[in-house]
């Protein structure tokens, strides 16, 4: 005898239970085995370094005697905000390394 066929509603919950539980497991699926390989790494002493120094290369500029960071790579004076931070910036990689040229 051929199944019985039956109308189903189209909110009915046993059109999308099925579904959703498809898409759901084959998310946990993809995340168990991608999700071992997505590691964060953290900044080494290293970087930190490689960091400083290519922004002084960028930014910092001595004349006559006077050294001071640029706003930008094409020239211009530091905003009061920007200077801030440039002195921040110059102050921690002298406490992490304690390098006195860092504070030259």
């Amino acid at each position: 005898m051929p199944a019985r066929l039956t109308s189903i509603p189209v909110g009915s919950p046993a059109l999308w239970f099925p579904l959703r539980g498809r898409v759901v497991g084959r998310a946990l699926a993809v995340l168990a085995l991608f999700g071992c390989a997505l590691t964060a790494r953290a900044f080494t002493e290293a970087d930190a370094d490689t960091m400083f120094d290519a922004h002084a290369k960028a930014f910092y500029e001595e004349r006559d005697g006077r050294a001071w960071f640029r706003e930008s790579t094409a020239g211009g004076k530091v905003s009061y905000w920007m200077r801030a931070e440039q002195m921040e910036m110059v102050l921690d990689a002298w406490e992490r390394s304690k390098d006195p040229k860092r504070m030259e």
